[in-house]
């Protein structure tokens, strides 16, 4: 999708210039789910994504679903200038564009067709979750989302 849309899509480790930083966004295994991904628009005018490849293999995935949606949705990042410098990445939190692209994030990660054919094949929770590259979660809540869980059982 990324690649249709050209939007390049970076590791956040790429960036990092130290241990501290890079200990940072690793983070231990109960905070590592801290920072996901950003998009960003360069001083070219391209959007781009940056996601943290410290994140398991199935929440990248998720995040950049995420961010993806938002770009599809064309959600703008509203600029405000605060007194005092914020952190890479932060912005003023936009609950319906947050919303937005939650369920198209995860629309798009695991689409109801793809869930139809996991069920027709019989596949549990965790082999739809291996199968798509998705967390077990998200597999719960794109089923229960859809009303798919129901033919699950």
């Amino acid at each position: 999708m990324a690649e249709y849309l050209k939007v390049p899509i970076y590791n956040a480790s790429e960036f990092l210039t130290s241990n501290d930083e890079h200990e940072k966004l690793a983070g231990s295994e109960s905070d590592a789910s801290g920072w996901s991904a950003l998009t960003m628009v360069t001083k070219e005018g391209n959007q781009i994504i940056i996601h943290n490849d410290f994140h398991n293999p199935p929440r990248q995935q998720s995040n950049i679903m995420h961010e993806i949606a938002h770009i599809v949705c064309n959600h703008k990042i509203e600029s405000v200038n605060y007194p005092f410098p914020i952190p890479l990445g932060m912005r003023d939190f936009n609950k319906e564009q947050e919303d937005e692209a939650i369920y198209l994030g995860a629309t798009l990660q695991l689409s109801k067709p793809c869930l139809l054919w996991s069920i027709k094949k019989k596949l549990s929770i965790t082999a739809i979750s291996e199968e798509y590259n998705a967390s077990e979660e998200m597999v719960r809540f794109r089923l229960n989302i859809t009303g798919l869980s129901r033919r699950l059982k």
